[in-house]
């Protein structure tokens, strides 16, 4: 087959749309015979990703969800599969280690193309009109390259120190080094203001008006504006720090902390069965999926525990937004409604196309998000891309018990509750 009757072969296969039985009716399902090479991207009503064909082709595709149906698709320039893909306010840029390419949203009009040529995209945020790619140069040396969305010009390149987390907030940028934390302007590449710190950062995470820090042994809390150290607090060793707005929450053993990202202060303390994983937090609450099989909802306020069900284990992927939450098992990905407190039906997992298929050695999913009302799942081979309308609601699955909460449940959680520990 000659490369022309091949692309338009492989561009009719994949505006083939197959329904998926059993999973609702806000549920589309397409089946697809390249690879998802990037997570999807959903912005402007539109759900955007990159796929490969054997590694040979690549594609950029634009679904509509509401409608059902492919938008639009265009071939991307280059060698190598493009695993990185951001939209925002009109505008789609892929990302590989050698172009980056943006289109016009709507319509898949091209706008420009950019030699990078690195070794790896570790980043990829578009926001502001400004796009910032975070790069591992052919080199070795990373460096943060920021540019103008529109024309793809260069607004700065920022060198990174090896090991350092950088971070997108707002107008901001911020990135880690030895000595501490810098802050720079989005629009204009110029340094806002450094922070020199007690240790070197190895997470960010945002708060209510302060970047709260995790070090090896320490969690510290900048000031975004000016970069003032607001607050500072031992850990017993490194944690994942998880926050939204004023409530910061970090599980250390069976414990589980929640601070104020303002003070540091401790808010309260919870104490649950077995070792506690990262827990989500939420405008609704603090949501924990408990190693033993438990799915607790947490009060803002004082930790107490609002609901629990029996969830079963814990997933290899997570996600939770707008009054959801997901979690990829090996055979399905399950899908609680936290207001009505049950499972709706589940997504099967698939067991993909057989080994060597078009995404071999080039796909790195599964993905599994919650975003703009919409679940989206590829699976690990990148042959299916799965989207729920969370707003319509799908059916209840009638597997589920009719009450979330077992007695047996209680024995799990603790009651000790404190409060007002100052941070140290």
């Amino acid at each position: 087959m000659n490369p022309k009757t091949r692309d338009m072969a492989l561009f009719l296969t994949l505006h083939a749309v197959l329904a998926v039985s059993g999973c609702g009716t806000d549920t589309w399902e397409r089946r697809l015979e390249d690879a998802v090479t990037s997570p999807v991207v959903l912005s402007d009503g539109l759900a955007f990703h990159a796929s490969t064909f054997f590694g040979v082709t690549h594609y950029l595709s634009a679904s509509d969800p509401e409608r059902k149906m492919v938008a639009w698709q265009t071939r991307l320039p280059g060698w190598d599969a493009y695993q990185r893909v951001a939209a925002a306010d009109g505008v789609v840029v892929a990302a590989s280690r050698e172009y980056l390419r943006a289109f016009a949203a709507p319509s898949g009009r091209g706008l420009w193309r950019k030699d990078i040529a690195c070794q790896d995209v570790e980043a990829l945020d578009l926001g502001g009109g400004v796009a910032v790619v975070q790069l591992l140069a052919e080199g070795g040396a990373r460096e943060l390259l920021m540019v103008r969305a529109t024309d793809g010009n260069t607004i700065e390149r920022i060198p990174i120190e090896p090991d350092m987390p950088a971070w997108q907030a707002g107008e901001g940028v911020y990135l880690g080094d030895a000595d501490g934390l810098r802050a720079f302007d989005r629009q204009t590449g110029r340094l806002l203001w450094r922070s020199i710190l007690a240790a070197p950062p190895l997470s960010l995470v945002r708060g209510d008006g302060t970047l709260i820090v995790a070090c090896h042994d320490r969690l510290i809390g900048v000031a975004l504006h000016d970069g003032r150290v607001r607050w500072e607090r031992p850990t017993d060793g490194q944690v994942t720090f998880r926050a939204q707005g004023s409530l910061g929450c970090y599980a250390q053993g069976a414990e589980l902390r929640a601070i104020d990202t303002r003070t540091g202060t401790t808010l309260w303390l919870r104490r649950v069965g077995g070792v506690v994983r990262p827990p989500i937090v939420s405008e609704r609450g603090v949501l924990l999926h408990t190693a033993g099989g438990m799915l607790l909802a947490l009060d803002r306020t004082d930790g107490g525990v609002l609901w629990m069900m029996n969830a079963g284990a814990p997933g290899l992927l997570e996600a939770a937004s707008e009054g959801f939450y997901a979690w990829l098992t090996p055979d399905a990905v399950r899908v609680v409604d936290l207001a009505r407190r049950e499972e709706l039906d589940a997504i099967p997992a698939g067991s993909g196309p057989e080994e060597g298929g078009s995404g071999a050695g080039i796909v790195s999913g599964p993905w599994l998000d919650i975003s703009g009302g919409w679940l989206w799942f590829v699976d690990r081979f990148g042959s299916r891309i799965v989207l729920r309308d969370l707003g319509g609601r799908p059916s209840p699955a009638s597997t589920v018990p009719g009450t979330p909460v077992a007695p047996a449940v209680r024995q799990e959680v603790g009651t000790t509750n404190s409060t007002g520990e100052d941070a140290r």
